[in-house]
């Protein structure tokens, strides 16, 4: 999924490309891709519009219209916007394309068709697309420790989760949090309110920096842009641990470890981002970790998805959370659901992997 670098990166190829230009007409060819207004009316309003200027928010592209009115994108996970010349064949799975009064076409393409466009008026409030619930941007001089350890400083979650709360810090996705993580030495399954000011320092830089970097690392030219069809991303070769499970960490050679966070995979280094549990973290202590599994259905069919709920000192308290969960509203709601205890150690590098027992079952 195109995550902020590479919104940035789509944002400043073609904001110079299409900016002062004429829209002569739009066509939709999969209506569902377009959330508001109805694809005839998002046509329709669009016809003779001469286009502002380009912005990105989080993971939004908003392209501002004449008369103050605005579109706006989400790609999702397979989203692409592409400024073709006229008569170039289009693109498999082309859903959207705007038609410019030089000639060329701004062509919108999905292959699983989860991008969305929103089409609002001057002064029209955004109950739409989600965009007025965003966070601070990462680069904010305003995204300090201190904003962080105010929103996240009290939650269990862990902090991988939390750095995927949009409304908190827009624009991180599972790529980034990562890398995130591992430049701030912090684990991924760590609770958010186990955080320390030190911590939290070395986080809120890490943010900063880190998509900083990779923003300038996926800098491209328009030819190139145009020569890979837009879904060439530069950053890759540049990643540290995102997709880099089993290989040696850059920073102390020790092997990378993948683990499942929130549903996400996410992978760290076990010397650098050590699992610490502040008191309990001496060798040999046992922790146990629950999860909640269930059956999640979706447009790609069913398949299992894992949580993490939470870290415990003892086999019992873990039970003891269970039993709060299973009435809990929304347990009950999944085609199948249970509840697992993962029994680990601690030791200096992290945890060893123990055994996993099943205690309840919908």
């Amino acid at each position: 999924m195109p995550e902020l670098p590479e919104v940035e990166t789509i944002k400043r190829i073609i904001e110079p490309q299409v900016r002062g230009l004429v829209i002569k007409k739009a066509a939709v060819r999969r209506p569902e891709v377009v959330a508001y207004p109805s694809a005839d009316e998002f046509c329709g309003q669009l016809r003779g519009r001469t286009v502002a200027g380009v912005e990105r928010r989080g993971k939004f592209l908003m392209i501002r219209l004449s008369g103050d009115d605005r579109m706006i994108l989400h790609l999702r996970m397979t989203g692409c916007l592409l400024l073709a010349p006229a008569g170039c064949p289009e693109e498999k799975h082309t859903h959207v394309v705007f038609y410019f009064d030089n000639g060329t076409e701004l062509r919108f393409s999905d292959t699983r068709r989860f991008g969305r466009w929103w089409l609002l008026k001057n002064g029209e409030m955004d109950h739409y697309s989600g965009i007025s619930r965003l966070g601070m941007e990462p680069l904010d001089q305003e995204l300090t420790a201190e904003y962080l350890s105010a929103c996240l400083g009290k939650r269990k979650k862990a902090i991988k989760e939390c750095l995927l709360d949009q409304g908190v810090v827009a624009g991180i996705g599972n790529i980034y949090s990562d890398e995130i993580l591992f430049a701030a030495g912090i684990f991924p399954a760590r609770p958010a309110k186990s955080l320390n000011k030190n911590e939290w320092e070395r986080l809120a830089f890490a943010i900063s920096e880190r998509i900083s970097y990779f923003i300038e690392k996926n800098r491209t030219t328009p030819e190139d842009y145009w020569e890979t069809k837009g879904r060439d991303y530069r950053n890759t070769p540049f990643l540290q641990v995102y997709g880099q499970a089993g290989k040696a960490c850059p920073k102390c050679g020790e092997t990378l470890c993948r683990i499942v966070v929130g549903g996400r995979s996410s992978v760290y280094c076990p010397a650098c981002q050590q699992a610490d549990m502040g008191p309990m973290t001496v060798d040999g202590t046992d922790v146990f970790l629950l999860w909640h599994i269930h059956d999640l259905e979706d447009d790609f069919g069913t398949h299992e998805e894992e949580k993490l709920i939470g870290v415990f000192s003892s086999e019992g308290k873990a039970e003891e959370a269970i039993e709060l969960l299973k009435g809990k509203e929304g347990f009950r709601d999944f085609p199948i659901t249970c509840f697992e205890i993962h029994k680990m150690q601690v030791d200096r590098t992290g945890w060893t992997d123990g055994f996993r027992t099943v205690r309840w079952r919908e």
